[in-house]
């Protein structure tokens, strides 16, 4: 201890107690903002990154219709921009989803840049972000949706286009 330590304070000892207790609720406020702005800046990194690209969706048109055709089995195409938020949603919560990916097995599923595809969008009027279309293997349009989806509503919807769908021809035996 030092001589300075057995000092009496400026204040009597009744006085600096509501001192101590400010500094106490101010402390707990500065940690409570710092918690709370760190989990605010997670968040925020969290979601503006950039989803991964979901497997098993192709990106070539074309391919996509002559591997339907092939397949016997109709198209889903996901009209996409890359700032599109409910876009990189459907990216992140949706597409990795085991229900969605094992619905998806039944289709040939291709991506296509809104911009960078924009014949291909104005073809079948696409004005938004993110929008879905069923095609058969013809490229008719058997259903179509917009916007995020939630898991259970997108193989909904994936399940209703299927049943819309006219049966193929049966091979004779």
């Amino acid at each position: 201890m030092t001589p300075l330590d057995d000092t009496p304070g400026i204040f009597p000892a009744h006085a600096e107690a509501p001192f101590r207790e400010a500094s106490t609720q101010g402390n707990k406020r500065f940690w409570a903002t710092t918690v709370v702005l760190a989990a605010a800046f997670g968040i925020y990194f969290f979601v503006s990154r950039p989803p991964d690209k979901p497997e098993g969706w192709g990106e070539d048109f074309k391919l996509a219709m002559a591997q339907a055709h092939a397949a016997n089995k109709n198209v889903v195409v996901d009209f996409y921009l890359e700032e599109c938020p409910p876009c990189k949603a459907m990216d992140r919560v949706v597409f990795p989803n085991e229900d969605v990916r094992k619905a998806l097995c039944e289709f040939v599923p291709v991506r296509l840049n809104g911009v960078t595809n924009l014949e291909i969008a104005q073809k079948y009027q696409v004005f938004a972000t993110p929008t879905y279309l069923v095609l058969n293997v013809n490229g008719d349009v058997l259903a179509r949706t917009e916007g995020f989806i939630p898991a259970g509503e997108f193989i909904a919807f994936l399940n209703d286009a299927q049943r819309a769908a006219p049966k193929p021809p049966q091979a004779a035996p």
